[in-house]
């Protein structure tokens, strides 16, 4: 098996509201911290296993490192959800994921949540296809406006993934 683990940056999140997309967006960086000696996946969090001639599963850990994210002149608590799966959403292609696209639903993807500030994805990497995921966090209010916001709002990016087989070129 293949491991990487990255720290994922957020901030400057805007709110986009429209059809099924109803969450912040943002600006995202990706840090890959292991392995040291060879750059997997870029800082905006692609990941082309066929061009990397990856040929075995994948486990990805994902490090939130922005505790706290500004938004409006107010500091919102940040950090992966509870529930797994609502962590990270995917699409075959280049769709635009969202809360109900979650991994299990591809075969591909099985997400555990080991902490508030870490994620593990595995990608089983054997099936040919690009997909688009969206990393989904919680931005948690200090002074709620309205009563259905207290679970949070999904702070959302959405990179890529080409498992092998596939002669997709990410950009």
């Amino acid at each position: 098996m293949t491991k990487i683990e990255v720290n994922v940056f957020g901030y400057d999140p805007k709110w986009k509201d429209g059809g099924p997309h109803n969450y912040f967006t943002g600006k995202f960086v990706y840090q890959q911290i292991c392995p040291e000696d060879q750059q997997f996946m870029d800082t905006k969090g692609n990941l082309n296993l066929e061009s990397l001639e990856i040929t075995d599963e994948v486990e990805i850990i994902y490090n939130w490192v922005s505790p706290w994210v500004a938004n409006g002149g107010k500091l919102f608590k940040a950090e992966f959800w509870k529930e797994p799966d609502d962590n990270f959403w995917v699409v075959k292609g280049n769709g635009k994921p969202k809360l109900s696209d979650k991994a299990p639903g591809t075969g591909q993807f099985v997400v555990e949540r080991l902490s508030p500030t870490k994620l593990k994805v595995t990608d089983k990497n054997d099936d040919t296809k690009h997909y688009t995921y969206a990393i989904a966090v919680r931005l948690f209010y200090a002074e709620q406006e309205e009563p259905d916001k207290s679970e949070g709002e999904f702070f959302v990016d959405d990179p890529k993934i080409t498992n092998r087989g596939n002669n997709r070129v990410v950009r």
